[in-house]
């Protein structure tokens, strides 16, 4: 009996162990540099079943939208070769990349990862359409990063991508920078058709300044081989306002309060020889000081008096505006003034000004 179950057991086992086997012969491959002009570039990834039953290719699934793939649709029996194919499309994807291809058979093993590489020499159009602003030969995104509402105490990213169009390395610095702005540049030299990304964080804790904030900073691409500097200026903008996320009810019902006279001024007809006088107030309705953190403005031919105060429980300030007919394009005019201030409910308020302008 006992002998019978043996016989049993190591039958078993034996039809159990009978299954397909994969033994792959490429699993990555790397196309080296490659010029988009050229288009599509293909790879074949070969395997052979070394196993007792037939290899089904269940599914092949790439990583990116970028990569095709072509595979084996019939089995493939024991002892036969048979190929995954991998095509890269290099179409407005300058730089270099590294994608993945993921292989679901019936075989030992079940699933298996495909890698292919390389490296696109990006054609004039799609770097320039990408790219479109220079620093040597380095080629970037933008030059103007605009970070938008930043609240007290937030550290806000923004990103500056780029593309070394370059034969050589390079190295990015932006000297004297102020303390508000922290960088970093990944990676830090930049090979031969590499791309690359530079982080800007604001620290809004180190920025003594409110309201709409323009930084002018200088970015330099040194060349390690010829040691030639390139230059180039971005601009970093930001309005930075107070956080009141965290403010609680006893704090909210203590707060000052702010209550403008008017949201609007009306100057009818003004003439271009004359500078226009307006004005309005503010009034603190609250149970705290009311202050005036800052008033700002685009219009070139506007000026405001004072710009900054605090105001009292209970007592309003009055503020002057000029607006020089000189400095005025538009007939139709329309401007805007703004305000901010330590208000939780009205951290930020504006005044619109609008008129005729005649001769």
């Amino acid at each position: 009996m006992n002998k019978y179950f043996l016989f049993c057991a190591i039958a078993l086992g034996t039809a159990f162990s009978v299954v397909a086997q994969i033994k792959w012969l490429e699993t990555k491959h790397n196309f080296g540099a490659i010029d988009e002009n050229n288009g599509k570039v293909s790879c074949s990834m070969r395997f052979v079943n070394q196993g007792a039953d037939d290899v089904v290719i269940e599914s092949v699934r790439p990583t990116c939208g970028c990569t095709a793939t072509d595979y084996p649709k019939n089995a493939i029996v024991p002892g036969d070769t048979a190929a995954i194919v991998l095509t890269y499309n290099p179409y407005g994807r300058p730089g270099k990349f590294s994608k993945d291809a993921y292989v679901v058979t019936n075989s030992t093993p079940r699933r298996m990862k495909l890698t292919i590489e390389g490296n696109v020499i990006g054609s004039d159009k799609t770097v320039n359409n990408i790219y479109p602003y220079e620093v040597g030969n380095l080629k970037l995104n933008r030059l103007i990063v605009p970070f938008g509402e930043v609240k007290k105490g937030k550290l806000p990213m923004q990103l500056i991508k780029g593309y070394n169009r370059s034969i050589d390395s390079v190295v990015v610095h932006m000297p004297n920078l102020p303390s508000h702005i922290k960088v970093e540049t990944i990676p830090p030299k930049i090979g031969p058709g590499d791309l690359f990304t530079i982080s800007l964080y604001y620290d809004s804790n180190k920025q003594s300044e409110w309201g709409f904030l323009k930084t002018e900073l200088k970015i330099t691409a040194t060349n390690l081989k010829t040691h030639v500097v390139s230059y180039a200026n971005i601009e970093i903008l930001a309005t930075v306002l107070e956080d009141f996320s965290n403010i609680t009810l006893e704090q909210r019902a203590s707060a000052p309060h702010a209550v403008l006279s008017s949201n609007s001024i009306v100057l009818s007809q003004f003439s271009k020889k004359k500078t226009e006088k307006a004005s309005f107030s503010i009034k603190n309705n609250g149970k705290s000081p009311l202050i005036i953190r800052k008033i700002y403005w685009i219009d070139k031919a506007i000026t405001v008096n004072p710009i900054s105060t605090t105001i009292a429980p209970g007592k309003n300030a009055d503020f002057k505006i000029e607006i020089d007919g000189k400095k005025v394009e538009d007939k139709a005019y329309i401007s805007k003034i703004n305000i901010l201030t330590n208000d939780p409910d009205n951290s930020t308020m504006s005044v619109r000004i609008a008129g005729e302008l005649i001769n």
